[in-house]
């Protein structure tokens, strides 16, 4: 999920990890591409696939040269941010989230989070969980411009991914969230 992960965004390269006990395995199934075959027979265009050992042999095509250059932009930021600091921000934030909104859902039997409170069995990620008004709760966040993800049935999904999101962006977020469940009563 280059497009999530490392901000490639929509269409970006994608990726696979090949454990090593499994890379020169060439009896186990794959996308054959030809990047993947060996290199003394690539461009003999054999009818026969012969992949390379190890995890080259498991490449499909060339990369896309634009899509790699902006993975390589968000890679820089990434490196230049750097990720002990980026997981701490993301922790604080979705720990900030997961107050506000709490918060905004008080009393409210019918709303809850349901992503894990403990910050070790979760990422930058929450879900909430609605029993009822969920869609009517995600058109009003999107209307605003507050940019969240509808799961159906009933979950709304939230991301306040640390590079560029503020804690005044999640507070934004936490008092319109209030403001609209107030308005359902």
């Amino acid at each position: 999920c280059s497009y999530k992960y490392l901000n490639g965004g929509p269409g970006a390269v994608g990726g696979l990890f090949v454990h090593e006990r499994y890379a020169d395995n060439t009896d186990l199934p794959r996308l054959a591409g030809w990047w993947g075959n060996n290199e003394t027979t690539r461009f003999a265009m054999e009818h026969q696939f012969e992949p390379t050992f190890g995890a080259d042999g498991w490449q499909l095509s060339n990369a896309q040269v634009l899509q790699m250059a902006v993975l390589r932009a968000s890679l820089e930021t990434f490196m230049e941010a750097g990720i002990d600091r980026i997981a701490a921000k993301r922790d604080e934030l979705t720990g900030f989230a997961e107050q506000v909104i709490s918060n905004a859902i008080g009393t409210r039997s019918w709303i809850r989070i349901i992503t894990p409170a403990t910050r070790s069995d979760r990422g930058a990620q929450l879900s909430i969980l609605f029993e009822r008004n969920g869609k009517e709760v995600y058109e009003a966040l999107i209307a605003r411009g507050i940019v969240v993800d509808w799961r159906t049935p009933n979950v709304i999904r939230l991301a306040p991914a640390p590079l560029y999101t503020s804690f005044a962006d999640v507070a934004f977020f936490g008092s319109t969230f209030a403001e609209i469940l107030e308005s359902m009563k």
